[in-house]
């Protein structure tokens, strides 16, 4: 029995590893070390590098989120008083401002009531949403040291506005202060400011430019975090007065400031990251009753304003105390651990700045498993290059033996053999530089198997492979074929690129032109039948084709072309081949600057609303409108709602764009109810993603509060797909918003995927027939189905709504079949609201009770 060194021996010197003592073999060690170590060593620097990027993508993300957080406050609170500003009714206020607290602006008649309520509205808004403290407007000519006070204010308790009826002044208990004069001198200075800088209106062209401005911290006359002078924290007083310059409305001439104060608490607590600070007894208990309570970590987070010294942060933080904003850096690097900031976009003057301070614990915890990872990884090399010294004789020759094969695999697909999109990719960089070279173009082609998808289902994926060798061969000969008859300077590539997608390269293409000729020449070869196993099968194949460098000028643009073309082709039908051409390209620039603007135009509301309307044919009377959304882009115009709604769905902005909608058609046919057209109701189309993404009741009940229009006049029309691609979700959703008196309509119905089980499932009221079924009403079959839908409306208790009517006949003929609704061009297109007044005029009673539905 031989010993374990002699097996050992023999292992190590058996053929062909004998040259295992040269000094090659040994060299070829060293190298191995070599490498080893240096390998180790970018490991070490790789950790490094890392460990730094998750410590800056961690502060990144943490100072991104909370900068967006604290500049939409801004932003909100900026919108507002500015629109406050704009109200023609503010700008046009006439007299001084209030000798005293106890006038009542409304019942003097100095401010009208309607804006007395919009105003009230705006303030609750935004006391609710960020705890904004009080909206003040003060006139030019404030004499504070005269007794004087603000033209109004907005808190709690609507102070000099509130009741406005005779004698109908509530108590108000935040009585003005010593304080209250520095407060009052700080609305003078800004005013001072303003009529120098501003002295008349200048913002016809862009109202966004109109400025504001910030005040230091100061204690201001909100005292419903302190309870007096002398108890409590003065800090829970401080607060920012935040203004915009008002001008008149006639002679265009600075006439006073609308401000903001914004508590310095509230700040703190979104650096914090809780609802608010928990400061009187009762915010404690309803902390409590809100089960939650402040982090036991102070929040590393520092707000700072430069031009008045502001520095706001968790006031546990002792890190932070006694900073101001030129020390922040200093103090941050004195610390240790890692500081970060960014400038906030906020408007006024002055520049705001976020801090986020890590500490060396938190750093070292963030770093923590990297570091463990790097030890493991240290341990697994080393036990690898043990092994590696062990078996490299026997392992060399191994990789010798299956080099080639390795090569083939990574290049070429296992079951057709031909080459794979990493063998083209190669193939098309060396293609593409000796077309640059001889001044040539060069043409890659695209195919795609015509329903590959419904051949595996229907006959296995055994069958599929099958397909796709015979197709692969058949572009083999294809190619010679079209070489041949195309008289190209070099054979054409073939190579299959994933699933069921081949690629074809051919190269000294003499001009654009030919690659039609190649593209057609290629095609006419898949007429005839592919033999599968002794059974001629009519298998048809899909084409698209680009040129370079005339379609593209790199390897990915040219593939998205060949592929964009494809796509075009298939859209075309079975069999089709299609060239990259300038419409293609518009339409996809077109597409890709739309999506880049559609963010915009949803965050900065720069859509429209196009009403239209829907006649009862019993009355002859309007009874309802359907809100319809326009956009106006700055390049392209009036773009269709066709184009740019599949868009918003892609993106997922549709359910903040549907939330718009709801909410702008609220509020208009809130104004109608105000005008005295009563009866009339207001359709809203929703979504898909509104529907199963967004929780649609809360703000359709938040719309409805909001608006004061009764739920029975708020339709929202949905297709019936939706909700059947998932029923039971969908049917329970449509049932919570019907049990608030909400009417639904099914719209779209007759398009092909209608099912009359799912329908008398569905919660509805009406039934919406779609414009391809009305256009058929002349046809005796057409109107047949069309009368059979109505009746079936009638059954399900239904009302039935006609869309697209536009001749008077379809009209007659649908109010013979008993349709209790039309909708369509011929009697109106959809017109913006400025345009409606005469139109109700002409079409709707307006009393009371006008245009019952």
């Amino acid at each position: 029995m031989p010993s374990k060194n002699t097996r050992f021996r023999d292992w190590w010197s058996r053929k062909p590893d004998t040259f295992a003592g040269s000094r090659l073999v040994w060299g070829m060690i060293l190298v191995i070390l070599l490498l080893w170590t240096l390998n180790v060593r970018e490991l070490v620097l790789d950790y490094r590098e890392r460990a730094q990027e998750r410590v800056t993508q961690y502060q990144v993300q943490l100072l991104g989120s909370k900068a967006e957080e604290l500049e939409d406050r801004f932003l909100a609170v900026y919108e507002h008083i500015r629109t406050i500003s704009l109200l023609p009714s503010v700008r046009a206020v006439s007299g001084p401002n209030r000798q005293s607290t106890s006038e009542n602006v409304v019942y003097q008649g100095r401010l009208p009531l309607e804006t007395h309520y919009t105003l009230e509205q705006i303030y609750r808004n935004l006391a609710n949403s960020i705890s904004l403290s009080e909206i003040y407007y003060v006139l030019d000519g404030f004499r504070p040291d005269r007794g004087e006070v603000p033209f109004f204010m907005y808190d709690g308790e609507i102070v000099g506005v509130n009741d406005p009826v005779e004698g109908g002044l509530s108590n108000h208990g935040d009585i003005p202060e010593e304080y209250e004069l520095d407060e009052y001198a700080y609305y003078l200075e800004q005013m001072r400011w303003y009529k120098a800088h501003f002295p008349r209106w200048s913002f016809s062209d862009d109202i966004t430019q109109i400025p504001a401005l910030a005040s230091p911290l100061m204690r201001t006359c909100d005292n419903t975090q302190y309870a007096s002078v002398s108890g409590g924290s003065v800090e829970d007083t401080h607060g920012i007065l935040y203004s915009v310059p008002v001008f008149g409305l006639d002679d265009k001439g600075f006439k006073g400031i609308i401000s903001a104060v914004l508590r310095a608490n509230v700040l703190e607590a979104a650096l914090v990251g809780v609802p608010f600070i928990p400061i009187t007894p009762d915010e404690q208990a309803r902390a409590r009753e809100e089960a939650w309570a402040l982090p036991p970590q102070p929040a590393d987070f520092l707000l700072t304003q430069d031009t008045h010294d502001i520095v706001i942060h968790d006031r546990r933080n002792s890190l932070f105390a006694g900073l101001t904003p030129g020390r922040v850096s200093e103090a941050l690097s004195a610390a240790g651990g890692r500081g970060a900031s960014v400038t906030l976009d906020v408007v006024g003057e002055g520049r705001w700045r976020l801090y986020h301070h890590l500490p060396p614990a938190r750093l070292q915890a963030l770093t923590d498993p990297l570091r463990h990872r790097l030890y493991i990884d240290i341990a697994a090399r080393v036990g690898l290059l043990l092994v590696l010294l062990a078996i490299f004789l026997r392992a060399n020759r191994d990789q010798r033996r299956h080099h080639a094969e390795l090569v083939k695999l990574a290049h070429y697909d296992s079951l057709t053999h031909l080459p794979n999109r990493s063998l083209l990719y190669l193939h098309l960089q060396k293609a593409m530089a000796r077309a640059d070279r001889h001044k040539r173009c060069l043409g890659l082609m695209f195919v795609d198997i015509d329903d590959f998808g419904n051949i595996n289902d229907s006959l296995g994926h055994q069958a599929g492979d099958a397909v796709l060798m015979a197709i692969a061969e058949r572009l083999r000969q294809s190619v010679r074929l079209t070489d041949e008859v195309a008289r190209l300077d070099s054979n054409p590539t073939v190579a299959r690129i994933g699933g069921d997608d081949f690629a074809l390269v051919f190269e000294d293409v003499r001009q654009p032109e030919d690659g039609v000729f190649v593209g057609e020449r290629l095609m006419l070869q898949f007429q005839e039948p592919i033999n599968l196993d002794g059974q001629k099968s009519d298998i048809s194949i899909s084409g698209g084709m680009a040129i370079y460098p005339d379609d593209a000028t790199d390897i990915d643009e040219l593939m998205a072309s060949a592929d964009q073309a494809l796509r075009h082709a298939a859209e075309r039908g079975m069999g089709q081949f299609q060239m990259f051409n300038d419409t293609m390209r518009q339409r996809a620039a077109r597409q890709s600057r739309m999506m880049r603007d559609l963010p915009d135009a949803v965050r900065h509301g720069l859509f429209t609303l196009h009403y239209q309307a829907k006649q009862s044919l019993a009355d002859d009377e309007v009874v309802s409108f359907e809100a319809l959304l326009r956009w106006h882009h700055e390049e392209y115009g009036n773009v269709s709602p066709v184009e740019f709604i599949p868009l918003l769905e892609q993106s997922g902005l549709i359910v903040e764009a549907g939330r718009w909608v709801l909410e702008t058609a609220c509020r208009q046919l809130s104004r109608w109810h105000q005008e005295g057209y009563t009866g009339l109701s207001v359709s809203v189309n929703v979504s898909p993603r509104q529907l199963m993404l967004s929780d649609i009741v809360a703000t359709v009940d938040k719309v409805l509060a909001e608006t004061r229009i009764p739920p029975q006049t708020l339709i929202l029309e949905i297709t019936e797909s939706m909700v059947i691609d998932n029923l039971e979700e969908g049917s329970r959703t449509l049932e919570r918003l019907r049990g608030r008196g909400v009417r639904l309509a099914i719209d779209d119905f007759g398009t092909g995927y209608s099912s009359l089980t799912y329908l008398q499932g569905l919660p509805a009221d009406y039934l919406k027939l779609d414009k391809s079924m009305i256009d058929v009403i002349s046809d005796e079959r057409g109107a047949h189905v069309i009368r059979t839908t109505i009746e079936l409306a009638r059954g399900l208790g239904l009302m039935a709504i006609a869309e697209g009517v536009e001749h008077a006949e379809q009209r007659e003929a649908l109010k013979k079949m008993g349709c209790d609704m039309i909708q369509g061009f011929w009697l109106s297109r959809p017109l913006p609201v400025e345009k409606l007044t005469a139109f109700l005029a002409r079409h709707c009673r307006r009393q009371s009770t006008a245009c019952a539905e």
